[in-house]
């Protein structure tokens, strides 16, 4: 079973996100800003995989993407946003993340998509 933090400030679509993804079978903890994220990576830096959106109050998601990249190299990141990803917001966040879901998406999607980024690595032939 993947862990998977969930760090948007938008409080429905984070309820959404948590809600599909525990009944897709996932352990969820939940973060409102990315300072809240940054603090439950302090103490539990184990995620499987994160999904963050771009846009939030305080520390935007481009700098805890780059945040994440130097501390936390190991944790793949699924970025939501309302903004499409060819929009400039998108195409800063492409080096940072596996995948890009712009708002609104299908709650099947989002399950895909994350279980797609928990599996381990295909081993090289």
């Amino acid at each position: 079973m993947a862990n998977v933090l969930v760090v948007d400030d938008d409080t429905l679509y984070r309820s959404l996100m948590v809600e599909a993804l525990q009944l897709g079978g996932f352990l969820v903890q939940e973060a409102h800003s990315p300072a809240s994220a940054l603090r439950i990576l302090s103490t539990h830096p184990n995620f499987d995989v994160m999904i963050c959106d771009l846009q939030m109050e305080g520390l935007d998601g481009i700098e805890l993407l780059r945040t994440l990249r130097t501390d936390y190299p190991r944790i793949p990141v699924v970025v939501v946003s309302a903004h499409s990803a060819s929009s400039g917001i998108g195409l800063a966040a492409q080096p940072y993340a596996i995948d890009y879901l712009s708002k609104p998406f299908s709650l099947v999607r989002l399950i895909s998509t994350i279980r797609k980024a928990a599996a381990p690595p295909a081993p090289r032939a």
